[in-house]
């Protein structure tokens, strides 16, 4: 490693440049001058050099048996829940040990971070265990996770960033590329409660979660495209009518849209659109109106240029919504009822 000082202000040096990880750039005493550049300040020879030997491959600042020290202290100082001491190890390795040892260290102690999040959250420290989660130190589907729970405690509850963080979670929880997931006990189980409470909290929400207009699918719609350890049969979505009226309000064209963006690109044969009705009212009008739904949104996606064969069906009120343990208010419980499930037949 080059131990150095700080670079000269008549050295300029532009970005990106190649330093390897805790570089820091040697500046050496002039011994004389190359020409300079057009508008650019002349560097010194040994400058330069400095700056070439910067850039090689460098040793570890920290011996094997140093990282394996710091390893093993870190370990017994997150089991301990000595977070402080624990991060300030974490610093420590981040000098020179191999990076596979400190990415997953600092996977371990961003779980650990969200594990101590959910006994603030449930003993109503909401506050205290999204400042726990700030200090997460990479991205993580415990922590999306978390701070989809916290905000679902919050009053008045914001469905919308509920909706976000669930839906975020379950991105990762069901990423492909992802090899450590792999390694996880109960993996298809904890993807399918994260897919409850992802489709509950959207549901609730009225609309899809927020996401980037990229034109890519995201959360449940990209879970449903990965199909990795869910079944994706039916997958449940916010789409809203007119009051009594088979209709799509705006809310609902939102949802609609998003669905034909969806099936633009995964092109299935054919689909199933299966509508449902909340309880209140007479039960044949509202199968007859759940029907009616379920072929509006039929045409509406035909309309946007899906090509695969619709299916409409119409449950009425006959299969009242089990999703998740999610505690909305009351006000908002027939909005799990009204509903058109998305069944995926190819």
């Amino acid at each position: 490693m080059i131990i150095v000082s700080k670079l000269k202000a008549d050295v300029t040096v532009q970005p990106p440049f190649p330093f390897p990880r805790n570089a820091v750039i040697l500046t050496a005493i002039p011994a004389g001058r190359m020409p300079a550049l057009p508008g650019k300040a002349a560097p010194t020879w040994l400058n330069l050099i400095a700056l070439a030997m910067a850039c090689l491959p460098s040793a570890a600042v920290l011996a094997a048996a140093d990282c394996q020290t710091l390893d093993s202290r870190f370990q017994q100082q997150v089991t301990a829940s000595q977070m402080d001491a624990a991060e300030a190890s974490l610093r420590q390795m981040g000098l020179g040990c191999p990076e596979r040892i400190v990415q997953e260290d600092e996977s371990y102690f961003t779980d650990t971070l969200a594990s101590q999040a959910e006994a603030l959250a449930k003993g109503g420290k909401l506050d205290a265990a999204e400042a726990l989660l700030k200090r997460a130190k990479s991205n993580s589907w415990m922590v999306s996770s978390m701070r989809g729970y916290i905000a679902s405690l919050r009053k008045p509850t914001d469905w919308g960033e509920v909706a976000q963080h669930y839906n975020y979670a379950l991105e990762l929880l069901t990423d492909p590329n992802d090899a450590a997931l792999k390694q996880l006990p109960d993996l298809a189980a904890t993807q399918k409660r994260l897919l409850a409470l992802a489709t509950d909290a959207q549901l609730l929400y009225g609309r899809p979660a927020p996401a980037p207009r990229d034109g890519q699918p995201h959360g449940i719609l990209l879970a449903a495209a990965r199909g990795i350890g869910i079944d994706h049969s039916k997958i449940m979505l916010p789409v809203h009518f007119d009051t009594n009226l088979a209709s799509l309000n705006e809310d609902g064209k939102l949802s609609a849209d998003t669905l034909a963006e969806f099936l633009l690109q995964q092109k299935p044969t054919s689909i199933t659109l299966t509508g449902h009705a909340d309880p209140r009212g007479k039960d044949i009008d509202n199968q007859v109106l759940s029907g009616q739904r379920a072929q509006t949104l039929a045409e509406y996606l035909r309309h946007k240029g899906v090509t695969a064969k619709i299916t409409t069906d119409g449950k009425g009120e006959s299969e009242p919504p089990t999703i998740s343990d999610l505690n909305p208010p009351k006000e908002l419980l027939w909005q799990r009822w009204r509903r058109v499930e998305l069944s995926l037949d190819n």
